[in-house]
């Protein structure tokens, strides 16, 4: 079976779909509209003078496995990889509209790079035929 009709099959909606929903809502509770208590989960940046956008967040160390895959600790890479213009959104609405926009281009570049290496392996494989095949 294949994962779009897995998906299909147990209602279930797709990583990228997910891990979105994570980041939105990472973005409510960093800024403040949700009542909870989770902010004290998470370890953010002090330092000023780093890569990328302002508010970083630390990974915490586990030691089981379990513990890697928690919300606080799945989105931290993802959280890190987003420039300033999306995690200084105004709103939900426009980090929703900069993380789609974001996505689709990191999704068109690896579909590039993807064609670019098969290119480059076709040209690969027909120069060692020709070499092999019709040089003496």
């Amino acid at each position: 079976m294949s994962y779009g009709k897995g998906l299909l099959t147990l209602v279930y909606k797709s990583l990228e779909y997910r891990r979105v929903n994570d980041l939105v809502l990472y973005y409510k509770i960093k800024n403040g509209l949700l009542d909870t208590d989770v902010r004290s989960n998470f370890i953010v940046v002090d330092i000023l003078n780093i890569r990328g956008h302002s508010c970083k967040l630390i990974k915490q160390h586990c030691t089981i496995d379990a513990t890697k895959f928690y919300f606080c600790n799945r989105i931290v890479s993802i959280w890190n990889s987003l420039s300033e213009d999306v995690v200084s959104a105004p709103s939900v609405t426009a980090f929703k509209k900069k993380i789609v926009a974001v996505h689709s281009n990191i999704v068109i570049w690896f579909v590039f790079m993807f064609l670019c290496v098969y290119l480059l392996f076709l040209l690969f494989v027909s120069f060692f035929l020709y070499v092999f095949l019709y040089m003496p």
